[in-house]
């Protein structure tokens, strides 16, 4: 009965899993809010759960060795899995050593290693391993397990990160996957992050494989980044002017880009892309506004007309706008971002 029921709690649990996989992917692909706030929460409370079983298994160790020991007896069938384990592990029995066999296995027979005790069955003097399999067993499935939720939980709280920032920046980004770049990032630094803890590791536990395996990475990731930099480098000027191409070719003003252009054309008072105002059409936006201007600002009036109903004339309203485009502002600080990116790709590779 044990079995069964571990059997469709797992059963239940992948069930769940799969269920909000699915809700999480069909909010991300109907971009959807509502079914992603659910999907958000649910995530939420799933991560609490795993957090919850991770620590009461860390703190409770000990504790639950003696609760498997207590219930040995009715889990007999364990015992058809242990002669492998014996062998591998060194050890005799579950809990209470050769004396959990009624026919002790040859799996137990004790070698005689300086490292091991044993002990000899007064019956048939023959010398068996005298440690117990149970605690040893128990320890590497509490730690594989905490390892699992642990692991679980980070991912999660990654995920709800990613989540969040699509919820907050849904306002900001109308075009179709415009929070791409954004989530790239975020997993490549969850990639480096899990680099660094292999090899924090490695250095700690002095694990030969784990700083092999990190040394690996390391080379690949180093490789990686010089592939990107070294053409960055030579090609950072053709860059710049196919972005100045890009812009001017596929970026339309209108009433949706509004949001997204509205902190640019405020903080460096400018307004359109490459020719003003006029970027805008007739629905020219408040932040655009010559509003507090700098010295080296300049400003230029303009008026826009307003159709408040269709029965009512339009309405035409004199403003004072920002005469500087603010497409070649955004071209030099792509420049500068190249060259930051190239100066960091460049030093990354030379720390790794």
């Amino acid at each position: 009965t044990g079995f069964r029921t571990g059997a469709i709690a797992l059963s239940v649990t992948g069930f769940v899993v799969v269920c909000i996989a699915f809700l999480g992917t069909y909010s991300a692909y109907k971009e959807s809010k509502c079914p992603l706030i659910v999907f958000f929460t649910l995530t939420c409370l799933v991560t609490a759960g795993i957090l919850c079983i991770a620590i009461l298994l860390a703190l409770n160790r000990t504790k639950m060795t003696s609760i498997i020991s207590d219930k040995d007896d009715r889990n007999k069938f364990f015992y058809i899995f242990l002669i492998p384990f014996q062998t591998r592990l060194q050890c005799c029995g579950l809990f209470k050593g050769y004396r959990d066999w009624r026919k002790v296995p040859d799996s137990c027979n004790c070698e005689q290693n300086a490292d091991d005790t044993c002990e000899t069955i007064p019956e048939s003097n023959r010398s068996v391993w005298s440690q117990p399999c149970g605690p040893i067993l128990t320890e590497y499935v509490l730690v594989f397990t905490m390892a699992v939720c642990f692991t679980l939980a980070a991912l999660a709280i990654f995920g709800i990160v990613i989540i969040v920032l699509g919820l907050v920046g849904q306002p900001y980004a109308a075009e179709a996957n415009a929070m791409t770049g954004v989530i790239i990032m975020y997993v490549i630094g969850s990639i480096i992050f899990c680099f660094a803890v292999l090899g924090a590791y490695g250095a700690n536990k002095e694990s030969k494989c784990a700083l092999i395996v990190f040394f690996t990475l390391m080379c690949l990731a180093a490789a990686g980044l010089l592939r990107i930099a070294i053409p960055l480098a030579l090609n950072h000027l053709q860059i710049s002017s196919n972005v100045g191409e890009y812009l001017r070719r596929e970026i339309t003003l209108n009433k949706d880009q509004e949001q997204a252009f509205k902190p640019v054309q405020e903080h460096f008072h400018c307004c359109g892309l490459f020719n003003g105002y006029t970027d805008w059409r007739s629905e020219v936006p408040d932040s655009c506004n010559c509003v507090n201007p700098n010295a080296g600002d300049t400003c230029e009036r303009i008026t826009t007309s307003s159709l408040l109903s269709s029965w009512e004339p339009r309405q035409h309203e004199s403003r004072r706008v920002w005469s500087k485009p603010c497409g070649p502002i955004m071209i030099k600080y792509i420049d500068y971002v190249l060259f930051i990116t190239m100066a960091v790709l460049f030093t990354l590779a030379a720390l790794a």
